[in-house]
C-alpha cells in the first residue's frame, strides 16, 4: 500500500511539473480547446497561478456557456470560487442551461461556507437558478440532502 501511495505521489508531482512548465499561452489553448476534460482542471490550476485573471475568465466561460461536462464544470467551480465568488456566481446567473446535479453538489459546500463566513451577499438570481435547476433535476437523490437543506436555510430559500 505504501508503494502505491508513493507511486501516486510521484505521478502527481510529475503532472504538476508538466503543467508548471507550460506557458500561459499553452495553458490557455489547452483550456479553450477542451480536448481532455480530465486534464483541463490541472491546466486551469496552473493558469490560476500564472495568470489568475485569465483563469477566472476562462473558468467563468466554461460555467456560463455550459462547456465540457458537469464534472469538469464542478472542478472549475471548486478551483476558482474562493476569492472569485461574485464572478463565478455571475457566470451561474448568466448560464442559459440548468445547473446539473453533480455541479449543484459541488457548489453546495462552497456556497454554504461563503454565506457563513463572508461579508458580501450572493446574487439572489444565481441562487434562484440553482434552486430551479435542483427542482428540474431527475437526480436529486445524488445530491447530499443535508447540505441541500443547509443551503436553503442559509439563503432563506426554503421550499
Amino acid at each position: 500500500m505504501r508503494q502505491i501511495n508513493e507511486q501516486w505521489e510521484q505521478e502527481m508531482e510529475e503532472e504538476q511539473r508538466y503543467w508548471d512548465s507550460k506557458s500561459v499561452d499553452e495553458l490557455v489553448k489547452e483550456i479553450e480547446d477542451l480536448y481532455d476534460y480530465e486534464q483541463a482542471p490541472a491546466a486551469l490550476s496552473a493558469l490560476k497561478q500564472k495568470a489568475p485573471n485569465k483563469a477566472l475568465e476562462l473558468g467563468a466561460d466554461i460555467i456560463r456557456d455550459d462547456r465540457g461536462d458537469q464534472f469538469l464544470q464542478a472542478s472549475v467551480f471548486t478551483t476558482l470560487f474562493y476569492r472569485n465568488e461574485q464572478a463565478i456566481l455571475q457566470a451561474v446567473e448568466e448560464r442559459k442551461a440548468p445547473v446539473e446535479w453533480y455541479l449543484i453538489g459541488a457548489m453546495l459546500p462552497e456556497l454554504i461556507f461563503f454565506l457563513q463566513h463572508q461579508q458580501t451577499q450572493a446574487s439572489k438570481h444565481a441562487l434562484e437558478k440553482i434552486v430551479r435547476s435542483y427542482e428540474l433535476s431527475d437526480r436529486k437523490e445524488e445530491i447530499d440532502q443535508s447540505q441541500w437543506r443547509t443551503f436553503l436555510d442559509c439563503y432563506h430559500l426554503s421550499r
